[in-house]
Parts: C-alpha cells; sequence; structure tokens
C-alpha cells in the first residue's frame, strides 16, 4: 500500500475464513465479504460476485478507489498516471491486446456512471452466471463505449461470448466514459516482459502460486518480490546475515548456468539432452544440503534464448529438501544492495 502511495488507506476483500484469521492475527486490514457467509456457490462464483459487489458498495458511499488483485506486484506508484485521467473507468490491458481488459486491476471513480457500470455488471452476471467476470466487464466495456461514440457493434455481436444468451440489452442512465492502460504500463501475460515505464506485473498462469511456472516464481525473477523479513531481520527472503547468508551457484561455459545444447566431448555426447540438467541439479541440490546453502536455480541455455530451470522441472519436491531462489536472484539489488551488506559479504 506504501509503494502504490495509498498509505493507511488499503484493505483486503477476504473469500474465506483462513484468509480473515490470517489478516487479523497479523494486523493487516482485512473485511469478510458476503461470500465467506454464504454455504453456497464455488469460488469462481464468489470472486467473480465479490468483486463487482465490493466496487458497487464502495462507489455508493462516494469514494473512489483503486482495486488489485493479489497477483498484482506493484513495482512503482500509479498515482500519476492516474491523475491524468478523469474516465469513470480506468481498466489495465492484456500485453497482446490493447483492446482486451484485464481486471486484475481497474480504477472506479464515485460517479453515477462508475457506480452504473457495476450495477449493471453484477446484474448481467446473475442472468449469465458461468460467464466469466472478464469477459461481462468487457462486453459492457463495449457497450457503453458505442452509447458513447454512438456507433459500434450491437449487442448481440457485443455479448458472442456469453455462456447464456442475455436478448434484453440494458439501458444506461448515464453516459459512462472509460479508458484502458497502456500495455506497457502494467505488464499481464504469461512471459513478463518489463520496460522503463512498467508500474506493475500481472503475471497470468493457470497454476496455483507456489507451483512451478507460478505467479510467485515470475514475480521473483522480475524482481517484483519483495519476500519476507525473517526473525530480527536476520533470516528473511532477501536480507540475510551470517551463516543464514551462505549460497550455492553453479559457475561454468554456459553462461553461468546449464545447456541442453552443448556437446561435452565425444566420450560424453550430452547433445541436446534434457536429461543432463535433472541429473546435474539432483548434484546440486545435495550439495546444497550436505553444506546447509541456499540454492540459487541456474538458468538454461536453449537454441534460441536463455531460459529458468523451472520451466522444465518440477521444483516442488525440491523445496522440501532445500530453501531455494530464483535465477535472477543475484543481480537483484534486493539481495545484497544495503550499505552495511554488500554485495562482497555473501
Amino acid at each position: 500500500a506504501n509503494l502504490v502511495a495509498f498509505p493507511n488507506a488499503a484493505f483486503m476483500v477476504a473469500l474465506d475464513l483462513a484468509t480473515i484469521e490470517l489478516g487479523c492475527k497479523y494486523g493487516y486490514p482485512v473485511i469478510a465479504s458476503e461470500a465467506v457467509l454464504s454455504a453456497g456457490g464455488g469460488l469462481r462464483s464468489k470472486v467473480q460476485n465479490t468483486k463487482f459487489e465490493v466496487s458497487r458498495d464502495i462507489l455508493k458511499h462516494g469514494v473512489s478507489f483503486l482495486f488489485y488483485e493479489m497477483d498484482v506486484y506493484w513495482l512503482k506508484s500509479p498515482l500519476p498516471v492516474l491523475r491524468e485521467h478523469s474516465e469513470d473507468i480506468v481498466v489495465s490491458s492484456h500485453y497482446d491486446n490493447a483492446w482486451s481488459p484485464n481486471i486484475g486491476m481497474y480504477v472506479a471513480r464515485a460517479t453515477p456512471g462508475g457506480l452504473e457500470f457495476f450495477e449493471i455488471a453484477l446484474d448481467l452476471l446473475q442472468q449469465t452466471p458461468e460467464t466469466h467476470d472478464q469477459v461481462v466487464f468487457t462486453s459492457l466495456r463495449d457497450k457503453v463505449r458505442r452509447d458513447f461514440k454512438k456507433s459500434g457493434p450491437d449487442w448481440k455481436a457485443i455479448t458472442y461470448l456469453f455462456k447464456e444468451p442475455i436478448p434484453k440489452e440494458p439501458l444506461t442512465t448515464n453516459i459512462i466514459t472509460t479508458y484502458s492502460l497502456d500495455t506497457l504500463l502494467i505488464s499481464a501475460q504469461m512471459r513478463l516482459q518489463l520496460n522503463e515505464h512498467t508500474l506493475a506485473v500481472h503475471p497470468l498462469c493457470n497454476m496455483p502460486l507456489m507451483s512451478p511456472h507460478g505467479k510467485k516464481m515470475m514475480a521473483k525473477e522480475v524482481g517484483a518480490w519483495y519476500g519476507f523479513q525473517g526473525p530480527s531481520g536476520s533470516g528473511g527472503y532477501y536480507k540475510r546475515r551470517g551463516e543464514k547468508r551462505r549460497y550455492l551457484l553453479l559457475d561454468g561455459r554456459a553462461w553461468s548456468g546449464l545447456s541442453t545444447i552443448m556437446n561435452l566431448g565425444e566420450d560424453y555426447g550430452y547433445y541436446h539432452q534434457p536429461g543432463t540438467i535433472r541429473w546435474t541439479l539432483a548434484t546440486l541440490v545435495v550439495l546444497a544440503r550436505r553444506t546447509n546453502r541456499i540454492l540459487v536455480l541456474p538458468k538454461v541455455a536453449g537454441d534460441e534464448s536463455n531460459g529458468y530451470v523451472w520451466w522444465q522441472l518440477d521444483l516442488q519436491t525440491v523445496e522440501d529438501l532445500v530453501e531455494i531462489r530464483e535465477t535472477n536472484f543475484p543481480s537483484n539489488p534486493k539481495s545484497w544492495a544495503t550499505d552495511d551488506l554488500p554485495y562482497n559479504s555473501v
């Protein structure tokens, strides 16, 4: 919240009792959604309805707000950019499609148009509960843009992705203005790409947070993860001291990493053999465990580009044996760039 420049003004909306208990235990501002008290409905319906219900209720109280999902990792404050826009709805976009809203982050203004947008969105969700909330949001955005410009596709064309047909087009009583942020500002994609203008990253992965290819690992690799501090600041994710600050890194001919294309000699013949990555990583895990060190994952050189070992191997079991760090850990200033812990002190 402080990085986003909303100090003492942020709160989490919990979808389950466990989140409420953790939030209360560690002093985070958290509120229970209606989904927590409701026994019916699956997780998907709870997420979809809660997002729009809370948005509507905040706007009813005359408060404009910034919403973002928990897997959006901020690099710097969006306030300077948001102050340039006064539209009712400001939403991020998918990296590969500027016309496709990504509702992992949006701003809603406390205006008649902003409130009506979410009232209609909730009504549409109730009529077509199997339709993804992002599809509903996008379709409604396209409708109000058409109404504002007095031209555009008809309602049937706008709602062709709805799971259930909505024959009657909702009527708006207010002019609702919308704006989609530049795709470079919020990097929302499977393979995150950053630039000097990037405000936040939103990893779009189908797997859970802790799994390989997970959103947490993606955020770590691009330097958007902040980790934990640890007891007394001595054993945190990035900030560590003494014996807790011992690492194992692989160095070698393959650009300080492994290679699937490097032939190590005619007697070995490891050309294009992913199996070499598996037993090399197994050796590194044993060494890290034996010497009580944190394993920094090596990169993998392929035919056309460098990649990550966690693209190819399931590291979930590795984490049960040793503590690991992402491939870009050594080049991340959060790992060492302090006055009292320079890089050569590792």
